[in-house]
């Protein structure tokens, strides 16, 4: 399983075999690294509608979240997890559990590649406009 990091800034991070430090990524090229990817992780402490979210599901990724305002109105267990509370073992705790899921090839057993896909969806910026629209302008 490897970590892809836009920026790995920590000594131990630069280092690690299993982080690949990307450096900027051109937005068109956005969909190919998140299909690399085995889970996306946002450990935000403040998240208010998660783009990012959306970027990974339409990728078949599910996302490993803190339970922020965004994450909390869209994650679901068929696309992704929470991480309890914001601290390093709590976030630790989340990235070996899906380890897990991940080892035993039980993987989506618990995710849905699918389902990421739906919840992109739905959420997508033209759905969300329209949806905007229609509430704003009734």
């Amino acid at each position: 399983m490897n970590v892809f990091a836009a920026k790995a800034s920590s000594p131990s991070a630069k280092t690690n075999k299993n982080i690949v430090d990307l450096g900027y990524v051109p937005y068109e090229k956005l969909p190919q690294v998140y299909s690399l990817a085995d889970a996306y992780l946002l450990p935000s402490r403040e998240e208010p509608f998660g783009l990012v979210i959306i970027e990974s599901w339409a990728s078949g990724i599910p996302v490993i979240a803190t339970k922020t305002e965004g994450p909390i109105d869209m994650l679901t267990p068929k696309t992704g997890m929470f991480i309890e509370t914001i601290t390093s073992d709590a976030i630790l705790n989340s990235l070996e559990t899906y380890y897990k899921y991940w080892q035993d090839n039980t993987i989506w057993d618990h995710f849905s590649q699918k389902e990421c896909v739906n919840m992109a969806q739905r959420f997508s910026i033209n759905v969300t406009a329209q949806r905007m629209r229609q509430e704003l302008f009734k």
